[in-house]
């Protein structure tokens, strides 16, 4: 629906300059307009991740897997690569992530997901985090404003 769509865009610009409450409501909103709204109920899931509201993420991402069929293949590789890391997979979420960006090297989402995990994950697996470093140092060169607040 329209006023589904405004939110969920109103939504992406809050949660791009990181005001992360006005996002998850936006979200929320798009989702209570449309409750088949696949990359809606996807955002929200990535919002709460971020917010650090963790019984919010694996709901949305169960939800937004079931309704994902519509999704373009971008946006179904990357929610299958976020719901893997949802699921506590971080290997597997690591190989989706790698196999997005082999395809889309130049997306900023794929990216920043795939820092974001390497950043948290892998003194957890015994690997150094700033292996991290280049890709974030990657999203910068693409776009200095990514995930910038105004």
């Amino acid at each position: 629906s329209l006023p589904a769509l405004k939110a969920y865009l109103d939504a992406e610009q809050h949660l791009r300059h990181g005001q992360f409450d006005s996002a998850f409501g936006g979200f929320q909103d798009a989702v209570q307009l449309d409750s088949t709204f696949a990359l809606a109920y996807y955002r929200l899931a990535v919002t709460a991740a971020w917010a650090r509201r963790e019984a919010l993420i694996r709901p949305n991402t169960a939800r937004a897997v079931a309704l994902g069929a519509r999704l373009s293949e971008r946006d179904r590789r990357l929610l299958t690569s976020f719901a893997a890391l949802a699921a506590g997979k971080p290997d597997d979420a690591e190989r989706s992530y790698r196999s997005v960006l082999l395809d889309y090297p130049d997306d900023l989402e794929a990216q920043w997901q795939f820092a974001t995990l390497l950043d948290a994950y892998n003194p957890l697996r015994g690997r150094p985090a700033r292996e991290a470093a280049p890709v974030f140092d990657g999203i910068v060169r693409l776009d200095p404003e990514f995930l910038c607040p105004i």
